[in-house]
Parts: structure tokens; sequence; C-alpha cells
């Protein structure tokens, strides 16, 4: 295993401090350039604030257009990047972001109509809402719900908080001027980095220079012809470059605040000035600044009585997830919980590697991963290779670790995201499935690195019976996203629900991040997602992202026509067609 030792250069490897930057002639023009489109933001920045809703909405029909004329460009530069043949992957990030459009279009055909009327934005038909120990609940359905039948999305609102849309943007409109806002974008998804700006200048009001991550460097063409209605109106413009560029935008006095997508270390750097916080020797940063941040993200098995049939979908859903994007996201599947002694576990595992073993391997595309790789293979001796035999230049095999122990709070594949593709798993002694949930809770809770989102996979006779002890644990998971039966990845997809950690993460703590992104419907105050699936889809169809989904690019471009052309009933049928022959 010593052999995955290559050394790439990785922005973490640089502190976000100006005192560090190594000048050349080819990095003052840079920086030169930066300073320029920084200046065009702050000259025009007044003008985001008379723009009404119905001229945003035209942008954002703008972008979508944009999106479908260049969506073969774009997919096709990404699959060659990452080195794959399948382009499901990419056309997801093409969806993701033609959906948020419309979904931001959505709600401000609603805002238009109560400001007709001089009232709140207020949907139709209104969200359902429950109130549930004094906290708002709110089941968020679109009008492209039909395109995933079976699930329930849910914004929980922060205890003792009014339940309100709108107002926090609203408010925005009232400010002399919109603060100029530095997006970092992330490195492993496009659309995460047109996600990111889209929130910034559509649910805050924030004008936006983004500066791309080095490994997506590819995609700075691509966002330049999609978001070419905003670059026009000087609200959003976009530059390259490495940590130094970005060292250079987080303390030009210009810019107001920061977003980042990244990793912990990283954050460090940027609000401290080092990789980890001393609070009594460091000055932090003092522009506010929001971050996702990653996670070992944990997949709860609730036990009960499965079916050989529940066992493969499940194996093979899991799969997928694992597989996607080589493990390169932050929703990656980490740690398995199971209950010890449960009865389907082994066979769980082992089908779970027999899927695993008919995924081809994936480029290891992202900096870092080999050595990230090696050392847990160092860790954990007992690691199990799979198709080790084909490994080849950075093309890493699956690796799978069981039954790490759990008594052993700084374990380190706890304490330290993988992001490369490895799948670990714990058993929990329990008296009984009421004890599995208590323990397997707090065991995330305390023992996991990061609270960005979970899974809880909860068979439907387990529901029946103990649906009190399922919905105590749904509830005290303090996680941004809880997902029930279903990947949590879907949650940021779906753009309705906010995306970010669980709250109140301190600066001297960050674990996943602060603050959250998406949010379409504009619900403020939020605390937490609830995401909601049947424990197998309608009729046995599968996600796209299932690992042996057999029609899933066409799928995913029928789901992109419904979402550009929003919806009608052929695009429907078709839709589901192409879904059910997967």
């Amino acid at each position: 295993m010593i052999r995955w030792t290559v050394r790439r250069t990785s922005e973490d490897d640089i502190a976000y401090n100006p005192s560090n930057i190594r000048m050349s002639v080819e990095r003052e023009i840079a920086f030169k350039e930066i300073q320029e489109k920084v200046q065009l933001l702050a000259d025009h920045r007044k003008e985001w604030l008379k723009v009404t809703f119905k001229e945003r909405s035209a942008i954002l029909d703008q972008i979508v257009n944009n999106c479908q004329r260049v969506q073969t460009k774009w997919v096709k530069l990404a699959s060659e990047a990452k080195k794959v043949t399948e382009t499901t992957e990419e056309l997801n990030n093409v969806w993701i972001i033609i959906r948020l459009c419309r979904q931001l279009q959505y709600t401000f055909e609603e805002a238009i109509k109560a400001q007709e009327k001089d009232k709140p934005i207020q949907f139709t038909p209104p969200p359902k809402v429950m109130q549930v120990d004094g906290q708002y609940r709110v089941i968020v359905q679109d009008p492209s719900s039909v395109t995933l039948p079976g699930i329930q999305a849910e914004v929980w609102i922060h205890p003792g908080k009014p339940l309100q849309q709108g107002g926090l943007l609203m408010e925005t409109f009232q400010q002399e001027e919109p603060l100029i806002s530095l997006v970092l974008g992330a490195g492993n998804q496009s659309s995460i980095s047109m996600s990111d700006a889209l929130y910034k200048l559509f649910n805050e009001n924030q004008v936006v220079i983004f500066k791309h991550n080095p490994v997506l460097d590819y995609f700075y063409d691509i966002m330049e012809e999609v978001f070419q209605p905003l670059i026009q109106r000087n609200v959003f413009h976009h530059v390259k470059g490495g940590a130094d560029e970005g060292a250079f935008l987080c303390h030009l006095d210009q810019i107001d605040t920061i977003h980042m997508t990244g990793s912990e270390k990283v954050f460090n750097l940027i609000h401290w000035g080092s990789p980890k916080p001393d609070p009594e020797t460091q000055t932090p940063q003092t522009k506010p600044i929001t971050s996702e941040l990653g996670c070992v993200t944990p997949w709860i098995f609730a036990g009960g009585d499965w079916s050989d049939a529940d066992l493969k979908y499940h194996a093979n859903n899991l799969a997928g997830c694992i597989a996607q994007n080589c493990s390169f996201n932050c929703v990656a599947p980490k740690v398995l919980v199971f209950p010890k002694d449960w009865e389907h576990k082994e066979k769980f595992w082992t089908l779970l590697q027999e899927h695993m073993n008919d995924l081809p391997l994936r480029f290891a595309y992202y900096p870092g991963a080999t050595d990230r790789f090696a050392t847990f293979c160092q860790k954990y001796p007992q690691t199990k290779l799979i198709r080790e035999k084909d490994t080849h230049d950075l093309y890493l095999p699956w690796a799978m670790i069981d039954d790490v122990p759990t008594n052993n709070k700084t374990e380190y594949c706890f304490s330290n995201e993988a992001f490369c593709p490895i799948i670990t798993s714990v058993s929990i002694e329990n008296s009984g499935i009421p004890d599995f949930l208590e323990k397997a809770t707090k065991f995330c809770n305390e023992k996991l690195w990061g609270n960005l989102s979970c899974t809880i996979l909860v068979h439907p006779a387990v529901q029946k019976i103990y649906d009190r002890e399922v919905e105590t644990a749904v509830k005290n998971l303090k996680y941004g996203c809880v997902a029930v039966n279903v990947w949590s990845a879907i949650a940021f997809s779906l753009g309705t629900l906010g995306w970010g950690a669980y709250p109140d993460n301190s600066p001297t703590d960050i674990q996943s991040g602060n603050g959250y992104v998406h949010n379409t419907f504009l619900l403020d105050f939020m605390e937490k997602n609830v995401l909601r699936g049947p424990f197998k889809m309608m009729l046995g169809s599968k996600l796209p992202y299932f690992s042996n989904h057999k029609n899933s690019q066409s799928t995913l471009e029928s789901l992109i026509q419904w979402e550009a052309n929003r919806g009608g009933f052929f695009k429907t049928i078709n839709f589901l067609y192409q879904g059910m022959k997967g």
C-alpha cells in the first residue's frame, strides 16, 4: 500500500496570508486583473438593488438557456478532466443549476404577486407547516416534485424563531449598497461553484467576485458563457488562481464577506492564518466567513428483518454513492453504523463488496487523494482492497475497512475525512432497536468529525413499530441534513432545501462550516433539513446514481429537459419512462 505516495500540490499547503505571496511579473498582472474586476463590482453594485424580481427572473431564464447551449461542452470538458466515459455525473451538475434557477424563478413569481398586493411572500399553494414542541417544520414541495415521487423535503426552523419567508432578503433592499462577496470555489463539483454564486446574488443581494479552484480551471469558459447576463451587468466577475490569488482577494479592503467550499484547514488558514486555530496567539480575520467543509458522513442501519431484495437494493444504492465522483464528495458515505449482531450485516457487507467489484476504478484527480489513501491503509492494515490488480497510475482501488472499534474517540477514520474511495464500518452494542438508535445517534454526534449530513435506513416494519424512537433519532442527530432512506446528496440537488452544516459551529472548532446556501424558498432562520424517501423507490425504480443503473444518461437528459421547459405532460412521461428503463 505504500506505493500510493505521489505528491500533488494542493491549495491547502499554502497559507492564505499576504506575507507568503511569491511575487512575479505574471502574478502582478494577475493581481491587477483581480483589482480591476473587483473595482467594476464596486462601481456598479448599487444598480443590483434596482433590478426587479421580474428582471431577476428573466436573468435566470437566460442562465437556463445558456446552460442548455453549453451542456455538451460542459459535460465533455469535465468528463475528460476526470477521465470518465460515463457522462451522468456532469449531467447531474447541469441539472442542479437549471433546477436551482427554475426554483428561484418560481419564488420570484410569488414575490411579484405579493408585491402587487402589498403583502409578504406567500406561496401558492402554501407549503404544509407543522409545529412540534414550539418548532416550525415546513414541508416544501415545488412544481418539479413529480420527478422524485415519494420524496418529502422538510425545513426545520430554529426553535423559538418565527416562520418567515423572504424577510431577510427584503431587508437587504433597504441598504445603501450591496456587499461585495468573495466566493472561493470548490474543486470537486462544478454545480457547487455556480450555486454558491447564485445564492450570494439572489438570496443575499451581494455582488460576487468568484475565484475558481485550480482543479476546476477548465470550468472558467463555461462559467463565462453561462453567467453572461450577470457579467454584463457587472454584478458578477470571476478569476483563476491558486492560494496566492485567494490570499490577495481575502485581504482586499473592498471585499466585505467571504464564502468558501473546501477543507477545515483552508478555513483556518483564512480565518486564523494557521492550519490550526489558537485564539490566544492569533488574530482572526474580521470579515464574515461562511463555509461548507465536508464531513465524515455516517449511514445508520436501523436493523430489522431485511429481505434478500432489500439487501441487494441498498448495497447497489450505497455502491453508487461511494463511487460517485471517486468519492470526492462532502456527502460521500464514510462510516456505516450497524447494530452489533444484526443478522444481515455480513451478507450486506459481502453484497457491497460484490457491487464495488463490478464498478470501474476511478481516476484520483483530486489533490492529496493518493496520500490520504495511503495513510488510511497504513492506519488500518485490515483494509480490503477491491480490484487492486487493476490499479495503475492514479487509479485507486476501492477500499473497505470493517468493524473499526468504537471505544476510541480519537480513532483516525472518525476524525479525518478520507475524501477518496474508502468506506468503513462500525458495530454498536445494543439491547434492541430503541437502544441502538439512541447509541448510534450519540456515536455520530460525539465521535464523528463534521455535521453536514447523514443517512438513516429504516425498514418499514421498524418505522411502524418504533416510529417514536426513529423520529427522536431524526430530531437529535445534529446534522444540517438528516436523510431517511435516501442519500443526502439529493437534498443538495433539490435546491429548495438549505445546504450547510448544523448551526452554531465555532470558528475555533468549525467542523463542517457555518451558514447555508440554496434555500430557493427563502425560508429564514433555518436549523436543519430532513429528507424522507421510501425504503425502496416505487416499482423498484432506481435513481440515476445507482451502481447498476442501465439508463442513467438518458434519464438525466430527460430530467434536464423537464426542468428547462418547466414540466409538461409528455416530458414527465418521458422522464418517468427513461427512469424505469434503468
